[in-house]
């Protein structure tokens, strides 16, 4: 019996300090520290500029489904006067969107809703889109902007050259991005031998080193297939009479392992990448 009583007063007693030290918990929060920081160093500034409250500060953008509280630890985003401050208290450069309008994990990622430094910065566990490196942060101009070229992203601007450069919507459905002209294979096979197309398919720099078609690393066999196929690409003269396809080519074929072979070597030889 005294057994049961003692047991009971020790979880009496644990329960009293865990009530006791919840709130205490909350008072020694690590954005508690940045904001008593920021205050101090606000009162010893020549210049006169607003003590925060010692308070959690969010942004809501409901029309981005945002919630952002960032500005608990960066307090001098919007304070031109404190262009000079050590991180975090630093003003934001200047940019054309307002960070009360559009919060900050829209552009830079993070977690919006997290207020200490680890959670808010660096990668953590079930959190897909941990802070862009500054090196990266025009992709996020991207996301809204499709359009024209925009004057202040001279790295989101060039990239989007090289897509077009590189056809890669060959491939690649990508929005608000056209698809180029593509070289034409109409009569290849009277412009070129055979051994001169394998020797392209095998290494197109080799004969001229500024392509733009890649290699596609083929095996001799496969350079052999593809260049046999596309030998059959000629430019007859328009007198000449071809004999009619048998008839069993126009039929259609029912037997879905032979469509679905077809398919596989069509995706497989990769030519519709250009």
């Amino acid at each position: 019996m005294k057994s049961l009583h003692r047991t009971y007063a020790i979880t009496c007693l644990l329960f009293l300090i865990v009530l006791a030290v919840s709130p205490l918990k909350n008072y020694f929060r690590e954005w508690r520290t940045v904001q008593k920081n920021y205050n101090h160093m606000a009162a010893t500034l020549p210049q006169r500029v607003k003590p925060a409250p010692m308070a959690l500060q969010q942004i809501w953008v409901r029309d981005l489904n945002r919630i952002d509280r960032c500005t608990t630890c960066h307090l001098g985003v919007a304070d031109q006067k404190l262009a000079v401050a050590p991180q975090p208290f630093q003003t934001h450069p200047k940019v054309a969107h307002d960070v009360e309008s559009f919060g900050c994990t829209i552009c830079h990622s993070g977690q919006g809703l997290a207020t200490e430094y680890a959670e808010a910065h660096l990668p953590t566990t079930f959190w897909d889109e941990p802070v862009l490196p500054n090196r990266y942060l025009e992709s996020s101009c991207g996301v809204c902007h499709k359009g024209a070229a925009l004057s202040e992203t001279a790295v989101l601007n060039r990239g989007r050259e090289l897509i077009q450069k590189f056809n890669c919507v060959a491939c690649h459905k990508l929005s608000g991005v056209e698809k180029n002209f593509v070289p034409s294979l109409d009569g290849i096979g009277s412009k070129v031998n055979r051994g001169w197309l394998v020797r392209w398919l095998k290494n197109p720099r080799e004969f001229r080193a500024k392509t733009l078609m890649p290699d596609f690393f083929l095996s001799d066999e496969d350079a052999g297939l593809l260049a046999d196929f596309l030998m059959s690409f000629k430019t007859f003269p328009q007198e000449m009479i071809l004999d009619s396809l048998p008839a069993i080519y126009h039929e259609k074929k029912d037997d879905e392992a032979f469509v679905n072979q077809g398919q596989t070597l069509f995706r497989l030889a990769r030519c519709i990448s250009c």
